[in-house]
């Protein structure tokens, strides 16, 4: 008997997101800290941040509001590329027009760029201390 692709649905438990969306919640946060701590260095500081998580969270939110529509492995691959694309042009285009302080835009750059390894990791570690609470 052949398994029926046409009638495979993903289920998720209630309350539960997929990786994309924790992705981009992961990246909002971490933005949001990386601005408050620059604030305590100054408004240049502050205005660097947000320019720095604006450039990496836009592209990756519209990017998770495309792919979760679409099945389509090939589709994907290309929102995935278009993303990539959209964050150099952004960067260069927050380079070139806001000249921000190098400090607060290229580490609040690199540190929701961390939200690529870090919501994943807690996406697993929720997962296993549910199923364990469960007592599965």
């Amino acid at each position: 008997m052949a398994f029926d692709w046409s009638r495979a649905t993903l289920k998720r438990s209630a309350g539960s997101i997929s990786l994309v969306c924790a992705i981009v919640v992961m990246q909002i946060v971490m933005a949001g800290v990386a601005v408050c701590l620059f604030a305590l260095l100054g408004a240049e500081q502050a205005a660097a941040a947000v320019w720095g998580g604006a450039v990496c969270v836009v592209p990756t939110a519209l990017f998770a509001w495309a792919a979760e529509r679409e099945r389509r492995a090939g589709r994907v691959l290309a929102y995935g590329l278009g993303r990539s694309l959209a964050t150099v042009a952004l960067m260069a285009l927050a380079l070139a027009w806001a000249k921000p302080a190098p400090l607060g835009f290229f580490a609040t750059l690199g540190a929701v760029h961390l939200a690529y390894v870090v919501a994943p990791l807690g996406q697993t570690l929720m997962r296993r201390r549910w199923r364990r609470t469960l007592g599965r």
